[in-house]
């Protein structure tokens, strides 16, 4: 099976998903979780990465299979061929935006935490300081202290 790319109309990224779920054809939104704080409650939404592009999977493509998906435009093209995603492209995608650390994961001052994206992914850090969804950790290994958001990082508990 092969991945490919295609427009979505605008801000139908989701419909068009559930809508290729529906015929059997597996699919793929990039997004990451929002939390937004409004009236002293907490709201959950889907932030969309790549916005207007949806990613499916199918063994050959069928252009009247995929023309009656109602919230798409056309496929994404490379050369004048349908642009092909390797299954590594898809797996690092959801990898790095579906595996954020819980805003809500118990983190203690003195304790560690491994870091799992970013550039200093592997390292192993000491909790400082934690200011809401920010940590202050101390990386012994470089000698040097830095802050990692958690809305854009993700560590685990050492």
């Amino acid at each position: 099976m092969k991945w490919y790319a295609i427009y979505t109309k605008h801000k139908n990224e989701f419909k068009a998903r559930e809508f290729f779920d529906k015929l059997g054809i597996n699919s793929y939104v990039p997004y990451q979780s929002e939390a937004i704080k409004s009236n002293n409650k907490i709201r959950y939404t889907k932030k969309v990465i790549i916005s207007g592009l949806l990613f499916f999977n199918i063994d050959e493509l069928d252009f009247d299979l995929i023309n009656t998906n109602p919230y798409v435009k056309s496929l994404v093209r490379s050369f004048g061929k349908p642009a092909e995603i390797s299954d590594e492209e898809i797996k690092a995608m959801k990898t790095y935006l579906t595996s954020e650390t819980s805003i809500n994961e118990v983190f203690e001052v003195g304790k560690s935490v491994k870091i799992e994206t970013g550039v200093l992914i592997g390292h192993t850090a000491e909790i400082i300081t934690i200011n809401g969804d920010t940590l202050w950790v101390s990386l012994p290994s470089l000698q040097t202290k830095i802050c990692i958001s958690l809305k854009n990082n993700r560590v685990k508990a050492a």
